[in-house]
């Protein structure tokens, strides 16, 4: 019996290291990557989320944050009413090592994303290295690519603005094109019927490579 509870016990031990590895880098991560949130307010909000409770602290801007999805490898928190953060870590072919990708957002009102790689010393990483950024052409359905009015419509596109989402189930990325909330809408309806929702990437352990969806 005694042995039974032993080896239950360090299983479940072993399962919830893994489950706060992405937590710890929460609370590690540098000032400069999360002024808004000091090291007692973040773990604040661990506690108040692994309890149930609403996890809402106030920052250091004078606004509240919230901690959105926790998982073993997966991080979002709300930064303020109109910014957010997610927090991925991506394992390396081999298993041994891992990357940390953070994605920043802003919606104001139509959602722009920045992502940025890591190691896990939170030192920068090259984003070119590990990720294809986008651009307005590439959510151009495949039947549409070389027909001249259809990129010409794409044109009319003035300020190229994507949101970023992570998946909490696996390390797959969609890419929003959100043209939507900010163009008049008499412009972005005469776009919209060429263009893709959104363009999928997968992680194949060194890098992330478009996923093809007409």
């Amino acid at each position: 019996m005694r042995i039974f509870l032993f080896l239950f016990l360090s299983f479940w031990a072993v399962v919830s290291a893994e489950a706060q590895q992405v937590a710890s880098y929460f609370v590690s991560m540098p000032a400069a990557l999360l002024p808004q949130i000091d090291t007692n307010r973040r773990k604040d909000m661990l506690d108040y989320y692994r309890e149930s409770q609403q996890s809402v602290v106030s920052n250091l801007f004078g606004g509240e944050s919230s901690l959105l999805s926790l998982s073993d490898d997966y991080l979002a928190v709300s930064l303020s009413s109109k910014s957010t953060m997610q927090i991925k870590l991506l394992p390396l072919r081999g298993g041994e090592t891992q990357l940390i990708a953070v994605v920043n957002t802003v919606c104001a009102p139509a959602c722009d994303s920045r992502i940025d790689f890591y190691d896990t010393d939170w030192q920068p990483l090259k984003r070119e290295t590990y990720f294809p950024v986008p651009d307005d052409a590439d959510f151009l359905s495949e039947y549409f690519k070389n027909e001249e009015p259809v990129l010409e419509a794409v044109r009319k596109i003035d300020i190229s603005l994507m949101q970023y989402c992570f998946s909490a189930e696996n390390t797959t990325l969609r890419v929003y094109s959100t043209f939507e909330d900010y163009m008049p809408e008499e412009i972005s309806g005469t776009i919209k019927p060429f263009v893709k929702k959104w363009i999928e990437y997968v992680w194949d352990g060194r890098r992330f490579s478009k996923r093809k969806l007409l």
